[in-house]
């Protein structure tokens, strides 16, 4: 039975390396090119579909503000500048609008590259699946029948064992689940970072036209922005939580955690949570991406 929880978890640990590799090449994709051409092609039509609408929304903004500004004037010596400024907001809000895509996309192309440069180097994960087996095997060791007069304490002792093997083989079975959906978690994650922005672009005419309103509606566009360019870096970080669980998983720090852990069946269980902890960790990092990011801009 222990053999079939050495076949989990070098399973697990296959799946987890082989899902961030993945997770990687996702995360440092460029959105504007390559195989998600395709989606990006989708997020440009809608935008020129939405532009046209853009523009008149801009027009309409203009002229409510420009009626607000002549109505308050009553002689101020600086009206005529307020109206050549708001002239010159809505002149800028048009040429954005019809070069918005280029922005966007140097966005997303400046932030694929950033991303990687930091996740292209030492990505590989080694999970200590041997050391793990080796303290499993040191605490839960098959019985020996020295003689044949302890045919009784032997009996005793192999079904011990195999009990022990038989909750063993259920942990391993429970983190090999863990580790498996803590990869797709990720995966799912770095492949949201691919679709969000390109479902927020054909909105960002409708925000840019906003912008030529006064009040609250006046610093949409910079909103729009500022979440734009939070998407952009999200790859960013994906890429640094994912290199930290890797790196994580492959080191001794849980193994220094866990050294004074209980002998025998509770110790052979502690090495299977130790397993399916780095996993569990990165994946939740990585899933808190956009709250994290959202916080910093």
């Amino acid at each position: 039975m222990l053999d079939g929880v050495e076949s989990l978890l070098n399973f697990a640990a296959g799946i987890w390396g082989n899902f961030m590799d993945v997770a990687i090449k996702i995360a440092t994709a460029d959105p504007t090119s390559g195989a998600y051409a395709g989606l990006h092609n989708v997020a440009k039509t809608a935008y020129n579909t939405i532009a046209d609408v853009a523009i008149s929304v801009a027009v309409i903004f203009y002229f409510i503000g420009l009626i607000k500004i002549a109505m308050q004037i009553n002689g101020d010596e600086n009206g005529f500048r307020r109206i050549l400024e708001h002239l010159l907001k809505i002149v800028c809000m048009y040429c954005l609008i019809k070069n918005m895509m280029k922005l966007l996309d140097n966005i997303l192309i400046i932030g694929a590259d950033i991303a990687s440069k930091i996740g292209t180097k030492n990505t590989a994960v080694t999970f200590n699946v041997t050391t793990i087996m080796d303290r499993i095997n040191k605490e839960i060791p098959f019985p020996k029948l020295d003689s044949i007069w302890n045919i009784g304490d032997y009996l005793g002792d192999l079904f011990k064992y195999v009990g022990s093997s038989l909750i063993l083989l259920i942990f391993a079975l429970i983190a090999t689940g863990i580790v498996v959906a803590s990869a797709i978690t990720i995966i799912n994650v770095c492949y949201q970072r691919i679709v969000k922005p390109l479902v927020v672009i054909p909105f960002a005419g409708i925000s840019a036209a906003m912008s030529c309103a006064e009040g609250e509606f006046g610093s949409s566009f910079v909103h729009f922005i500022k979440t734009f360019i939070g998407f952009a870096l999200t790859s960013m970080f994906i890429v640094v939580a994912i290199r930290l669980g890797t790196q994580l998983a492959s080191s001794s720090i849980f193994t220094s955690l866990f050294k004074n852990s209980p002998d025998g069946l509770t110790g052979a269980m502690y090495e299977l949570l130790q397993f399916a902890l780095a996993p569990m960790i990165t994946a939740g990092t990585v899933k808190c991406s956009d709250s994290i990011i959202s916080r910093l801009f």
